[in-house]
């Protein structure tokens, strides 16, 4: 096969995927309160996915036993090179640990570096799960939040470096590029967030599944990069809308930490193959280049056309310019100060006023209280259409 050749105008196709068990559609209802609500919110996007890829699931069904299955060897080939192409990090096959899923490697690698009760930090406001594979698992949730600045985020390295003097935290959980605000961390900042923590003996899990979203002008550090001695998680569930099928990969260099991660993984047998799913993930990262730079030519217009709408069309509700993926949060602060809302008020609002589900801010910590994350990873028609019924709330 061939790579994947896409043009922008291909992402402008609509799908209807309700009734097709999908959870950003089919879990209106449950969420919302009502089924009728645009859905904005769970970060997978509603275009099509690569023909590569449905070509090689395709393929292989046509072969009528669909038995255990062993990783193919052209899996890590594939992710090899990829790494070293699109980040300039060369890495060795054997420091690739694949895993059922990001979310699921969060949690094992909090099992497998910290004892319970031990602190682990996090910088809010984040990706909610960043919390639940702390506190489910019996160790201390440690706050650092980020600093809001000039419409966008920084990391409070001084207020890190107090809470690593005072609770002296087994590890630090990084969201890299950051969910919600689409921010990429600088490699000056990633380097002396790196160089604090190993003063500290605190060691860093880095979530970069959003690493190949990036906006022209935005260069992506992998944390792993600068240091053997951090964990890196990655899939390409998000840049190639494949998260309902495809595993992930955990990144270690160190031999004894990667044997750590890989005892806690073995413990809850949750290293087999996984037949169709390990397909898409090698089709994705070996045939889909073409077809990922076409998606965020389409989502840059996008990006920059909404932005231009808002700045003209939202006197109370200010976004924050992602930098990488596909994810605008939403400053209404000013809207809830003129309407004299609360938080919970806030998401109400969207859905009965607007007819959006978006996600709420508060989920991403207290400090996201007044903000709402919306998914913009959607064709441009329904898209500019909710940007209008957002306008109507002012």
């Amino acid at each position: 096969m061939t790579p994947t050749q896409t043009h922008p105008a291909a992402f402008d196709r609509e799908i209807d995927r309700q009734g097709r068990d999908s959870l950003k559609f089919d879990l209106r209802q449950h969420l919302f309160g009502r089924a009728d609500v645009q859905p904005l919110w769970v970060a997978d996007m509603d275009f099509a996915v690569a023909d590569c890829i449905i070509q090689a699931l395709e393929q292989r069904l046509q072969h009528p036993v669909l038995g255990y299955s062993l990783r193919p060897q052209a899996m890590a080939e594939a992710l090899q090179a990829w790494l070293l192409e699109r980040q300039g990090w060369q890495i060795k096959a054997e420091q690739l640990v694949f895993s059922p899923g990001v979310v699921p490697s969060l949690a094992l690698a909090v099992r497998a570096f910290s004892q319970p009760g031990q602190g682990v930090v996090v910088q809010p406001p984040v990706y909610p799960p960043f919390f639940s594979c702390v506190e489910a698992n019996g160790r201390r949730l440690l706050r650092n939040p980020l600093i809001l600045r000039d419409g966008r985020f920084k990391m409070d390295l001084p207020g890190l470096e107090r809470l690593l003097q005072q609770q002296a935290p087994a590890l630090l959980l990084l969201c890299s590029p950051h969910n919600p605000g689409g921010r990429v961390w600088s490699r000056e900042e990633l380097a002396d967030l790196i160089a604090l923590c190993a003063h500290h003996d605190c060691l860093i899990v880095a979530d970069e599944i959003h690493a190949d979203l990036l906006y022209s002008g935005a260069t992506f550090t992998p944390a792993g990069l600068l240091s053997e001695r951090i964990i890196c998680l990655t899939s390409p569930g998000k840049s190639f809308n494949i998260a309902g099928i495809t595993p992930s990969v955990t990144l270690i260099a160190d031999a004894d930490l990667r044997q750590r991660f890989r005892r806690e993984l073995e413990a809850a047998h949750l290293g087999d193959g996984r037949l169709l799913g390990d397909i898409a993930f090698t089709t994705a990262y070996a045939q889909g280049a073409a077809w990922l730079d076409g998606l965020m030519a389409y989502l840059q217009q996008s990006r920059d056309q909404a932005l231009a709408y808002a700045h003209e069309q939202w006197p109370l509700i200010r976004p924050m310019s992602p930098q990488a993926g596909f994810l605008f949060w939403l400053d209404c602060r000013a809207l809830m100060a003129e309407r004299g809302l609360n938080a919970q008020d806030l998401h109400r609002l969207f859905i009965d006023q607007a007819g959006l589900g978006l996600s709420a801010g508060h989920s991403f910590g207290a400090e996201g209280s007044g903000f709402m994350r919306l998914n913009f990873g959607l064709p441009r028609r329904p898209l500019f259409a909710a940007l209008e019924r957002i306008s109507q709330l002012m």
